[in-house]
Parts: C-alpha cells; sequence; structure tokens
C-alpha cells in the first residue's frame, strides 16, 4: 500500500481511490506514513491532505517552507501552512510567527493570522 501510494502520490490529492482510502487507512497505524511517503508529496507537490505530513523530516519541513515562502496565493499558503503545522517543530512554528510579523501579499486573503495555524 506504501509503495502504491508513492507511485500514484498526485491521485491522492484528487481522492482518487484507491490511494485516497490507502491514505487515510495507513494514517491510523504507527509509523505507517513514511518519510518517503512524505518525500514524495512533496515533490509532487501535493499539499493536501495536510496530515501526509505529520512529523516530516526537516529536509521535507524545509520544502514546505521553502514553497511557503513562493506562495502567490492565498489558497496555496493557506494549505502550506496546514502543512506545517503538521510537520510541527519548531523551525515549522517559527516560520509561521515570523509570516505573521513581516506578512506576504497573500495574507489579505486569509480568515485568520499564520500563527493560528500553529
Amino acid at each position: 500500500k506504501q509503495r502504491n501510494l508513492i507511485q500514484n502520490i498526485q491521485r491522492l490529492a484528487d481522492m482518487e481511490d484507491p490511494e485516497f482510502t490507502d491514505f487515510w487507512q495507513l494514517l491510523g497505524y504507527h509509523d505507517a506514513i513514511t518519510p518517503e511517503i512524505q518525500r514524495a508529496a512533496l515533490a509532487a507537490e501535493v499539499f493536501w491532505p495536510c496530515e501526509i505530513y505529520y512529523h516530516a523530516p526537516a529536509d521535507v519541513r524545509d520544502g514546505l517552507i521553502h514553497a511557503l515562502l513562493s506562495a502567490e496565493y492565498s489558497s496555496a499558503a493557506s494549505n502550506l501552512m496546514s502543512c506545517l503545522a503538521m510537520q510541527g517543530d519548531d523551525k515549522a512554528m517559527e516560520t509561521l510567527l515570523e509570516l505573521e510579523r513581516n506578512p506576504r501579499p497573500w495574507r489579505k486573503g486569509l480568515y485568520v493570522d499564520p500563527s493560528s495555524y500553529a
């Protein structure tokens, strides 16, 4: 199931089965969402569901931060901030706080402040 999810990670973002169902079933198992799955999702720019990034490794977190700081639209930024919140380490939280202190142009399109994601 994990290999299939990695090979077809884009189908997860499109909510297509069997990948969508497989993801939610794997999420219930301890350590079933592996760093390899998280890296594949990042490489394919799959930022939903954000739970895929739960406790992702530092290299994935850094990729999410890079994507967030490069975002042009509030919808993409919102998804990326949710992903960073799921990753949850101190650097991710610092990035969200920094975005509140120094807002990007897309901030006007958000319903809540970046720190709310933390």
